[in-house]
Parts: C-alpha cells; sequence; structure tokens
C-alpha cells in the first residue's frame, strides 16, 4: 500500500546507472530498497560503501540540491536524517546517494515513538529552505485543488463514484475557504511524514527518510500526517481522532481543516489508481471521520 507523494522520472535504475557510469561514478546494482510506492529508490554499492540512490525527473519535484541543504541544517540541530550527496549527472536529472540507516519501517506506531517524533518535529521549526515559489499555504491550497505531478489527482475522485465525488466537493470548499495569514510558515515540512518512513531499531527511532518532497512551511502538518496515517499502524478509531482534534485545535480552524482536506484527497486518489476498492472505501471513511472531527 502507498500513501501518494513521490519522485516522477522515465528513466529505469539501468539507465541512471550507465549516466552515473559516464559521469564518473563507480557503483554496482544490489536490489531495489525495502517500501516506497514509485521505485525509484535502489540500495547501491560504492567506493564510500552502501548507499540508497534515488532520481527524478530535473524540474520535476523539489531539486535534490535544497533537499540537501535542509538535511544538513537538520543533521546538525540532531535529527536521525540520512546524509545526503547530490550528485552531478546533467541537467535533465536529480540523482542522489544517501545514507543507509538502520533499521526497518513497521506497521507499529507506540507512544514512546511517537513522543520521540513530536521531539524531532520540533527541530523541524525554522529550517525550511525557502523557494522562488508560492507560500505555504498557497502551495496546500493549489495541490489540493488542482493536484500534483502524480499525486492528490482530483480527477479520479470526479469519475470514481457519488461518495469519492461528495469527498471531494467538500475538500474543495473546504481549502477553497482557507485564510493563508492564519498558517505558519518557515519550516522543514517532510509532506510524507507517516510510520513507513519512520525506521525503527529494536522499538527505538533509528530515522526519518524519504525527504525529497519536503517544503518551507508548517512543521505540524507532519504530525497531522502521522496521525492521520495512523490506522494503518493499528491505532484505534477514537485514539487516532482524539490525537487529531488535540492537533487541531493547536493548528486553528483554518489549517486544520486545509491539512485534512489536502490528505483526503491525496489517499483517495492513491487507492482509486494504484490500489483495491476495499482500500478506497477504507480512506473514504477515515477521511471523512478526520473531517468531521475539526469542521
Amino acid at each position: 500500500m502507498a500513501f501518494g507523494c513521490g519522485l516522477v522520472s522515465t528513466m529505469t535504475v539501468q539507465q541512471v546507472l550507465k549516466r552515473l557510469e559516464a559521469s564518473g561514478y563507480e557503483v554496482e546494482l544490489i536490489g531495489r530498497s525495502g517500501g516506497g510506492a514509485t521505485g525509484f529508490a535502489f540500495d547501491v554499492m560504492t567506493p564510500g560503501g552502501r548507499r540508497v540512490l534515488k532520481w527524478q525527473a530535473a524540474g520535476s519535484g523539489v531539486p535534490f540540491e535544497r533537499v540537501a541543504i535542509v538535511l544538513r541544517s537538520l543533521q546538525t540541530l540532531g535529527s536521525p536524517v540520512p546524509a545526503y550527496e547530490v550528485l552531478d549527472v546533467g541537467i535533465d536529472l536529480d540523482a542522489s546517494y544517501q545514507e543507509l540507516l538502520p533499521g526497518q519501517w513497521a506497521d507499529a506506531l507506540s507512544d514512546s515513538l511517537v513522543n520521540e517524533l513530536v521531539d524531532i518535529n520540533r527541530l523541524q521549526t525554522g529550517a525550511g529552505e525557502r523557494s522562488e515559489g508560492q507560500g505555504w499555504a498557497d502551495l496546500m491550497c493549489a495541490i489540493t485543488l488542482e493536484g500534483a505531478d502524480g499525486w492528490c489527482r482530483h480527477e479520479s475522485l470526479e469519475m470514481h463514484s457519488d461518495a469519492t465525488r461528495q469527498l471531494w466537493a467538500r475538500a474543495r470548499a473546504l481549502a477553497a475557504a482557507v485564510n493563508s495569514v492564519a498558517i505558519l510558515d518557515g519550516d522543514a515540512v517532510h509532506m510524507d511524514f507517516h510510520h513507513r518512513n519512520i525506521l525503527q531499531d529494536h522499538g527505538k527511532l533509528s530515522g526519518v527518510i524519504d525527504w525529497e518532497g519536503v517544503e518551507c512551511g508548517d512543521r505540524r502538518f507532519d504530525l497531522v500526517t502521522l496521525a492521520f496515517y495512523a490506522g494503518v499502524a493499528g491505532w484505534s478509531e477514537s485514539r487516532r481522532l482524539s490525537w487529531i482534534k488535540e492537533l487541531a485545535r493547536e493548528l486553528g480552524a483554518d489549517a486544520a481543516a486545509l491539512y485534512l482536506s489536502h490528505l483526503a484527497v491525496r489517499s483517495v486518489d492513491w487507492a482509486i489508481r494504484h490500489e483495491a476498492e476495499s482500500d478506497v472505501q477504507r480512506w473514504l471513511i477515515w477521511s471523512a471521520q478526520a473531517l468531521d472531527a475539526v469542521t
């Protein structure tokens, strides 16, 4: 199962390896990295040791140079993020090596792990790397209302069923009514901060991975994302909604409604296009519950 936020490229791993070798990099393919939804992450052996290779078409997402700047800043602050090296392979391709951190993701989210994640989320305060594009609230509204490249597409909701059309109408109305002045900006935001991007080693946090979507905005969006997807980690409806309500009280009505509208569209869209009908129905129910809790 995927959550719908990933890299975009038409190049295969073999083509990328040839590009790396032509650019002077010594690299040997080990195999596909565990987890992930889009297939642009592979374990490789380099002269410096084992690494994770990732790539995307240049201009299709957050430039890897900006990702590297944010991760260096977070590492300095003590966040367990991977070391990140941007590779020089031409103007049409972004490619990177990143450190292979210990541990594995698991469909489990204990109270102690949540406490660790809340603590490291605070380290993201003010650590955002600004671009020349839209501010945070406008960016979130634009992605929610217009969609992104390969994810958060509302067309699938419009076509699938009456229930998905109703959810899209509700999410669209909430996102369109947001007052951007009320929403914080300037933090590093992971954008896909769910438990399957969290590495655990003997029940302890060992790393936060998959930062290629990082934006400059409100770090608390990551905590809303974590709570929204906690049902996949076995949390009960009451436990999940209790945390969502707690976060909404801190965020305020506008931000809470925008963030949950975005997550609702994103998760249902991905399920329609990539998963089973039972998954679509589950995300419809969970999305409606989350929106009901804050509106």
